[in-house]
């Protein structure tokens, strides 16, 4: 917004004594860049008091932070119709290097309701920043520069990674890891797809995770199996990406190995054990019992309208289909705490996942192949006459 907002927000006028005063006066200097950036008229200048915005903001400890973000409430939040924190933070992005700041301060706001205002704001900047149209897809493999190896190593969410050799295992022949990236900010992955090359349905997780595991000929592969999707940044928490890179992927891979001719997920359903907890107490329950009840848990337990299993609502909203129950298919300890060891297969037929994303659209129905939808009606005895949880 152009013209000289100090007459409108003058810093004596708004900002707290105690923030003023500051061992530093970092807070005043970067609010001040803040009346700077938004009068500016002159592009040299604006980008001048970005920059000196930026280094500022990098400087501040955690205190420090939350003073600047209670100045900026009290500065801008004053009168809403004056000028909106989005102006700010659209000048603040034409600053080099500020992509990623601002994807940081994002994480820094969240989860502080007084700070909401501004992060609401950030939040829309970033969306138009971020819009899917602009990210870059890419294939990671062993030629990957180490610092984003090092990320997907930090940031792998569904099965962690301990050590290189883990890492280098999941980029062989048989392997395959995609990423999205966003131009301005080329060495920060944004989030990540990892999948293995098989002949049939993998029910079982741990043989694409051992590194010691023989590497198979592609070409005598049948199946690609998605097995982790893993965000690597905090700040753009809510951010849809992933099944925007799931067709990326399933793109690049039909183009690549046209002789595969199935696409399908090894999931967790780590909502499972928590609703299997709060049914009953505690006794050991047979393999049988468990898949009738993971059946039922995923076809027919809401959160609102929707199933109540995070995992299932990506893939279903995504168009996938429920195909197969696991039973014993991930006995790592967090496979064990969160799914009771079991594990999914949600398979994407590339004829019917726009027709099965939208069925999921307009009805939340939950598409299982009929032996899954048969499992689910031997857990009616078992919830009339509920098991005792192990």
């Amino acid at each position: 917004m152009a013209g000289d907002l100090s007459s409108t927000f003058p810093i004596e006028a708004t900002v707290p004594l105690h923030y003023r005063i500051d061992d530093s006066g970092l807070v005043g200097d970067a609010l001040a860049r803040c009346d700077d950036l938004l009068s500016s008229v002159g592009e040299p200048h604006g980008n001048e008091a970005g920059k000196q915005l930026l280094s500022l903001y990098q400087s501040f400890d955690e205190r420090t932070r939350a003073a600047f973000f209670d100045g900026l409430i009290t500065r801008f939040g004053v009168d809403p119709s004056a000028v909106s924190l989005g102006d700010l933070f659209l000048r603040l992005n034409a600053a080099p290097g500020a992509t990623g700041l601002l994807v940081r301060m994002r994480e820094h706001l969240q989860n502080h309701k007084k700070w909401a205002p501004i992060a609401r704001d950030l939040t829309d900047v970033l969306r138009l920043r971020f819009h899917r149209s602009v990210l870059n897809f890419q294939q990671i493999d062993l030629e990957t520069p180490s610092p984003v190896l090092e990320r997907l190593i930090e940031s792998e969410a569904v099965h962690p990674i301990n050590e290189r050799r883990e890492m280098a295992r999941r980029l062989e022949a048989d392997r395959r890891c995609y990423a999205f990236f966003h131009p301005a900010w080329p060495q920060e992955p944004l989030i990540f797809t990892e999948v293995a090359l098989t002949r049939g349905i993998a029910s079982a997780i741990q043989p694409i995770l051992d590194p010691e595991s023989p590497v198979a000929d592609p070409r005598a592969c049948d199946t690609a199996m998605f097995y982790s999707i893993s965000n690597c940044q905090p700040g753009l928490r809510g951010f849809s990406f992933g099944n925007w890179l799931l067709n990326h992927a399933i793109a690049h891979l039909r183009a690549e190995m046209p002789w595969v001719r199935r696409f399908a997920t090894i999931s967790p359903i780590p909502g499972f054990r928590s609703w299997l907890s709060a049914l009953a107490e505690s006794r050991n329950e047979s393999q049988d019992e468990l898949l009738a009840l993971c059946a039922h848990y995923l076809l027919r337990v809401k959160q609102g309208a929707e199933p109540a299993d995070a995992v299932a609502r990506f893939h279903l909203g995504n168009g996938a289909r429920l195909h197969r129950l696991n039973p014993s298919s991930d006995l790592s300890a967090a496979g064990i705490r969160q799914s009771a060891g079991l594990t999914a297969n949600y398979l994407y037929k590339l004829n019917e996942l726009e027709r099965n994303a939208e069925t999921y659209r307009r009805s939340h129905e939950v598409l299982a192949i009929p032996k899954v939808a048969r499992l689910a009606s031997l857990a009616l005895p078992l919830l009339s006459n509920p098991p005792l949880v192990a």
